[in-house]
């Protein structure tokens, strides 16, 4: 679900709310790699007075995957000499997380016949460690950190 909202002039507010449900009947237990609620909101300030200037802060929330079928077993492994059964969860989603994001666009009138517009952003602006839900290599490493992308596109 998606909703846009006009607030005042030169001011937008988007929300998006995703959510899939879903089991295997035959089993009867839940599906892997389902993806857990998201939350997604963007306060956009944009005037077409200041170069066509855009300003975006998104707020992306995800909340932890609690329909999961439980896949982990036991092993045997040789701790000290013998052997010991230990438990490898393969299944347990990892726990939810917030992230803030920011994005800063302009045009330029560089070129005549070339539209030039130079963005900034920042993702995850708050150096969240974190780990997605549908992300195999989750188990491995946690996702990236604050990242800071400077753009100048041309297109002719």
């Amino acid at each position: 679900m998606q909703i846009h909202w006009d607030v005042v002039k030169y001011w937008q507010l988007q929300s998006t709310v995703s959510y899939v449900n879903g089991r295997d009947l035959s089993n009867h237990q839940a599906l892997i790699d389902l993806p857990p609620l998201n939350l997604n909101h963007k306060l956009q300030f944009s005037k077409k007075e200041w170069y066509d200037l855009l300003l975006e802060l998104q707020s992306e929330v995800v909340l932890r995957q609690h329909q999961f079928p439980n896949n982990n077993f036991n092993t045997n492994i040789v701790v000290n000499g013998a052997l010991t059964s230990v438990l490898v969860d393969i299944s347990t989603p990892p726990t939810g997380y917030h992230l803030l994001h920011f994005y800063a666009e302009v045009k330029l009138h560089a070129f005549q016949k070339a539209q030039t517009k130079l963005a900034f952003s920042v993702q995850n602006i708050g150096n969240t460690s974190y780990r997605d839900y549908l992300n195999r290599q989750r188990f491995f490493a946690e996702e990236t950190g604050r990242n800071f992308q400077l753009q100048l596109k041309i297109n002719y």
